[in-house]
C-alpha cells in the first residue's frame, strides 16, 4: 500500500479571526510604550521616514503576528507556544490550499483541494479516475538535516508521522551521460512528506499547532497581509482592507516584493534596506504526467543535472512516495536552470499561455534529450508550467533573524542563512528565542550585509 493519505482539506480562516490580537487583555500587562521616532529614521533605500517605536520588553503576554506560513512562520510559532511563556501568536498565509510556502504540492483527489486547477489534460478528469495519485512536488523536493536542532525536530516531526525517510536513488547526470550518486559514499538523510507530499509536513505541524495550543494560537488563511499601521499598542495588520488584529510584535516571515512593500511604511529602514538587498532567482517548475519514460541506472528517482543549459532537476513523483502508476503514467517535476527562468521571466501571477506552452515544449524537449533518458517522446497527459518569480535566495546575511528591536519588527526564512529547509526551520527557531528574551532589547543582525550564496547550493536549495 502506498505511504501516502490525503490530508484534510484547509479550513477557511479568511475571516475576522477571533479578535485575540485586538487591544490588551487582562494579565498581559502594559502595552510597549511609544516613543518619538528619531530625526531622519527610516530614511534608507526609500523607506517612510519616522514611523512609531517603542522602548521596554514586550509585555508578558505579548501578542505577536507571524506573517508567512512557511517552515521557518511554523517553527517560529511552535517555539514561541512552546515555551509557555503566556506569548499569544496568530499566522497568516496566502496559501488558498494550504499552508507551507516552498513546502509546495499539487495533488488530486482530496475533497476542497484546488491545486490541479489550472493543468492542461488530453482527456477529462473524472473525480474518482485515480487521481489520488496524482502527486506534484512543485518546490522542495527533499530535505536533509545536520544541525543537531533541526535533527531533534526532524525527529519530533518523524514521530508524529509527518516525515519519511526517501531511500530513493538520486544523483546527478552530467552532459555526456555519467551518473553519480548523490552524496558521496555516505549521502545524509533525505526526508520527505509522509501524508499529502511536502506541503503535509507544513499542513500537519499547523494543525498541531491549532490542536495544542488553541487559543493562543490562530492561523487565519488564506489571508493576504498588505498593510500595517502604527497604532499607540502596537501594529495593525490589514488584509484586503480590513484590519485582522493588532499585535505587540510582528515577524516577517517571507520575501520578495510583498514583504518589501509590507516593511517600507513602517519605518524600519535598515530591516527594509536588507529585504531590498536580497537577491531571488526566478525558477520555471513544469509539472507532467508522462507514460512510458524512465531515466537509467534502474531505479533512479531524482538527479540534478549538470551542464544542462535548460533544466536542472529532475524528479518522479511517483516512484518517491511509492503510489500506483495512473494507466502506466507518473508524475514528474522538471526544474529550469535560474539562467533559464531569468531569460524567460514574466509576471508569475499572470503567465501568458503562449509562453506557459513555449516553456513546456523546451523543457520537455531538454528532457527528452538528456543522455540517460529511455522512453519515446510523448505529449504529456496532464501539465502546467509555474514560474516562480522569487524561488530562491542567491545571497545571504549568514544570521539566523534580524530584529529591529524599537519597531518591534523581525525577519526570519531561509535566507538569512542559506537556502534549505534546516535553515528556514533554524531561522524561525532563533526569532522565537529573540522574541522570548526579555534581555535582549537591541537590535540584532542588521549592521551586516549580504554576501554571495555559497557555490554548494543547488539551483534548487541547500541540502546540509
Amino acid at each position: 500500500m502506498p505511504d501516502l493519505q490525503p490530508p484534510r482539506p484547509p479550513r477557511g480562516r479568511g475571516g475576522r479571526g477571533t479578535g485575540r490580537g485586538r487591544g490588551p487583555s487582562q494579565g498581559q500587562g502594559r502595552p510597549p510604550t511609544p516613543t518619538p521616532a528619531r530625526e531622519g529614521q527610516g530614511q534608507g533605500q526609500g523607506a517612510v521616514a519616522g514611523g512609531p517605536a517603542w522602548s521596554g520588553p514586550l509585555p508578558e503576554a505579548g501578542r505577536v503576528a507571524v506573517v508567512g506560513g512557511g517552515v521557518a512562520g511554523l517553527c517560529c510559532a511552535q517555539a514561541l507556544l512552546e515555551a509557555q511563556a503566556g506569548v499569544k501568536c496568530t499566522l497568516f498565509d496566502t496559501g488558498e490550499n494550504g499552508a507551507g510556502g516552498r513546502m509546495a504540492t499539487r495533488r488530486g483527489g482530496v475533497p476542497g483541494d484546488r491545486s490541479l486547477n489550472g493543468f492542461n489534460h488530453s482527456e477529462p478528469w473524472r473525480p474518482h479516475d485515480g487521481l489520488n495519485t496524482l502527486v506534484f512536488d512543485h518546490a522542495c523536493q527533499f530535505f536533509t538535516a545536520r544541525a543537531p536542532r533541526f535533527q531533534r525536530a526532524v525527529e519530533d516531526w518523524r514521530a508524529h508521522g509527518l516525515v519519511r525517510e526517501w531511500p530513493g536513488t538520486v544523483g546527478s547526470l552530467d552532459g555526456g551521460g555519467r551518473w553519480a550518486p548523490w552524496g558521496g559514499d555516505h549521502p545524509p538523510t533525505k526526508w520527505v512528506g509522509k501524508h499529502g507530499g511536502m506541503r503535509g509536513v507544513a499542513e500537519g505541524l499547523l494543525e498541531r499547532l491549532e490542536a495544542q495550543y488553541a487559543p493562543d494560537f490562530e492561523a487565519q488563511r488564506p489571508c493576504w497581509v498588505n498593510r500595517v499601521k502604527g497604532r499607540k499598542d502596537g501594529w495593525e495588520l490589514f488584509a484586503k482592507g480590513r484590519s485582522v488584529g493588532t499585535f505587540d510584535f510582528l515577524v516577517i516571515a517571507h520575501n520578495g516584493k510583498c514583504a518589501n512593500r509590507l516593511v517600507k511604511p513602517t519605518g524600519a529602514a535598515k530591516t527594509f534596506r536588507q529585504l531590498r538587498s536580497l537577491k531571488l532567482s526566478a525558477i520555471w517548475a513544469l509539472m507532467v504526467e508522462l507514460e512510458g519514460v524512465d531515466l537509467l541506472p534502474e531505479g533512479f528517482e531524482g538527479a540534478f543535472l549538470e551542464d544542462d543549459a535548460t533544466l536542472s532537476w529532475v524528479g518522479n513523483n511517483t516512484a518517491k512516495y511509492g503510489l500506483g502508476a495512473r494507466d502506466g503514467r507518473c508524475c514528474w517535476t522538471l526544474f529550469s536552470t535560474a539562467a533559464y527562468g531569468r531569460r524567460n521571466k514574466v509576471p508569475q501571477e499572470a503567465v501568458p499561455e503562449d509562453v506557459a506552452r513555449r516553456v513546456k515544449d523546451e523543457m520537455l524537449a531538454a528532457f527528452y534529450a538528456l543522455p540517460g533518458v529511455r522512453g519515446p517522446a510523448r505529449e504529456p497527459a496532464a501539465w502546467r508550467a509555474q514560474l516562480w518569480g522569487a524561488a530562491l535566495p542567491l545571497n545571504t546575511l549568514g544570521e539566523p533573524c534580524t530584529m529591529e528591536w524599537e519597531k518591534r519588527l523581525g525577519v526570519c526564512g531561509d535566507w538569512l542563512l542559506g537556502s534549505g529547509v534546516q535553515d528556514a526551520a533554524l531561522s524561525g527557531f532563533a526569532m522565537a528565542e529573540r522574541i522570548l528574551d526579555r534581555n535582549a532589547l537591541e537590535n540584532a543582525g542588521l549592521d551586516r550585509k549580504l554576501r554571495p550564496l555559497e557555490s554548494g547550493a543547488t539551483a534548487i536549495g541547500s541540502f546540509p
